[in-house]
């Protein structure tokens, strides 16, 4: 499961024109850009074979001034709220601006079932009811 793909491949339907990165910034970038950074990601059984994974993303843009990245903000909000190839809906979302860089933060809870495990069946028992011979 590569959550953070899927963030990559929804920016860019979006964003085409724009550079995104994923692994790393190339020295001497042009903006505007994204960098998708995968800052946590948290595991959870609840119940028998359930869990619930939280993976927890920064979408850095690089903007070109303060207006445009606080419209980017704004769009991010609307933009990123779903992730339809995972059925994951955005649990939290919120944004700054530092260091001429604007910091989105999306996290994405998913639910996952655990195949269950097979053991081979007992073929053949014997039950000695006279204890010891």
């Amino acid at each position: 499961m590569d959550v953070r793909r899927e963030v990559i491949k929804k920016l860019d339907s979006i964003f085409s024109d724009k550079e995104i990165y994923g692994e790393e910034i190339k020295q001497g970038f042009k903006e505007p850009c994204f960098f998708v950074a995968q800052i946590n990601t948290d595991h959870k059984q609840e119940l028998g074979r359930r869990y619930k994974r939280t993976h927890s993303f920064d979408v850095q843009y690089f903007g070109s001034s303060n207006q445009d990245m606080e419209n980017m903000a704004l769009r991010l909000y609307e933009d990123l709220e779903y992730l339809l190839a995972y059925k994951a809906r955005a649990a939290s979302m919120n944004h700054q601006v530092t260091g001429g860089v604007l910091h989105f933060f999306v996290d994405y809870t998913v639910r996952l079932i655990k195949e269950e495990e097979l053991y081979p069946k007992m073929e053949y028992l014997e039950v000695n009811k006279h204890g010891k011979k």
